[in-house]
């Protein structure tokens, strides 16, 4: 049987060949044929992950397929003697022109990315101000700012004609979970974005699982495929460590996807941006023991620190208030003191902000418990968390890290 990565690569580069010659009506048979592929794909995967991301790939083939539909019913067809551009060609021959292969580079396609309905860019002022309401984060917040002046010196720079040393965006994100390295990545895509740096600025998120495969051969078509959809964009890479981990085989498979992914940041320099993030010991290993291409592309490290008590408290408040409730003073200063305690001497990989919605997920069940057997609850009392309501998550979170 034949692979079916394999066999979904020969169809996307059928489908990418067609419409960079703008058979548009052949391309969209071609995409729905590749949807169906990534779904018979799907039922072979061995993960559940798996099998999600290929169902996803399934559903963005019919999405392009769709798009190709409408675009072919509204492109006439080239007049004999001309191009698909209605450019004449000696001989009479329809081919396309040598701006059309340009343009079909790069695809899914150059012509279809340009038809993309974007958001309207924020104002880097308004991104800067959403960047400094994030609670803690000081550290992040200097580094990122001091980013934003560099950038903005060199296109002035520039703009006067003289020389700038080419400097890398890609990035370093090292800390504990829970930090807000997610929450920051968004922002420098948008603020990339805003900058003039990226195109569309959107972020794609993936980690070992989405860059892998379990077929020779298939780790660097899938590479590609991720990378593909961050084209414009933001591609953050969670635990990237995990690519190549200490003491792996060199028959890993994480390997491919390094030497893939240095290969697509190489060519795509001006289109794309890699933040990989994770525990600081571990990403100080992976870029400077892994790959030799990898230190010269990652050059700038940002370190997200543990939030302080006074923090996490200060997200709890904020996801009640996001959520519609309202936690009672005694509520809030529970939580302070319980994190207080914690941090005296933090457990190693401190889940931050994660452990607050778990809290938080907890106290509002109590809640609703607490609720239930009122007939008539008013709207203060559906708002209020109250001391009783994060008692028990509290005891049974520290059992938990303790263990």
């Amino acid at each position: 049987m034949q692979n079916p990565l394999l066999e979904v690569k020969a169809l996307r580069e059928r489908a990418e060949r067609e419409v960079k010659e703008r058979r548009f009506a052949a391309a969209a048979v071609s995409y729905e044929t590749l949807a169906k592929a990534w779904l018979k794909a799907s039922g072979l995967a061995t993960t559940a992950f798996e099998s999600r991301y290929r169902i996803e790939l399934a559903e963005e083939a019919r999405a392009k397929a769709s798009k190709l539909r409408l675009k072919a019913a509204r492109t006439p067809p080239p007049a004999a003697g001309s191009n698909a551009k209605g450019e004449l060609v000696p001989g009479g021959g329809v081919v396309p022109s040598a701006r059309d292969d340009a343009e079909g580079d790069g695809v899914h396609d150059a012509e279809e990315r340009a038809e993309e309905v974007l958001e309207p860019c924020e104002p880097l002022s308004v991104l800067k101000a959403q960047l400094d309401s994030l609670i803690g984060l000081a550290g992040v917040k200097r580094q990122v700012n001091s980013m934003i002046d560099v950038i903005d010196v060199m296109r002035k720079r520039e703009e006067k004609g003289l020389r700038n040393d080419e400097m890398s965006n890609h990035l370093v994100f090292t800390g504990d979970p829970g930090t807000g390295k997610t929450t920051v990545a968004r922002l420098i895509a948008k603020i990339y974005r805003s900058m003039g740096l990226l195109k569309k600025g959107q972020l794609v998120e993936t980690d070992r699982a989405g860059l892998i495969a379990e077929h020779v051969g298939g780790t660097a078509l899938k590479t590609k495929a991720v990378v593909e959809n961050a084209l414009g964009g933001v591609l953050f890479i969670d635990e990237a460590y995990s690519l190549a981990p200490k003491g792996a085989s060199g028959n890993d498979f994480g390997t491919e996807a390094i030497d893939t992914l240095l290969k697509a940041m190489e060519d795509n320099r001006d289109n794309l941006v890699v933040i990989v993030a994770g525990y600081p010991d571990l990403m100080s290993h992976f870029i400077n023991n892994t790959n030799p291409g990898l230190p010269s592309r990652f050059r700038n490290t940002i370190e997200f620190e543990d939030y302080s008590a006074d923090d996490l408290a200060k997200i709890f408040v904020l996801m009640a208030e996001k959520g519609d409730y309202k936690p009672t003073q005694e509520c809030v200063e529970a939580v302070r003191r319980h994190y207080e305690g914690i941090l005296v001497s933090p457990p190693r990989n401190f889940g931050n902000a994660r452990l607050v919605r778990n809290l938080f997920d907890d106290a509002r069940t109590n809640q609703a418990k607490r609720l239930a057997s009122v007939a008539d609850p008013g709207v203060d009392e559906l708002k209020a968390l109250t001391l009783a309501d994060v008692e028990e998550p509290i005891r049974r979170q520290l059992k938990t890290l303790k263990n």
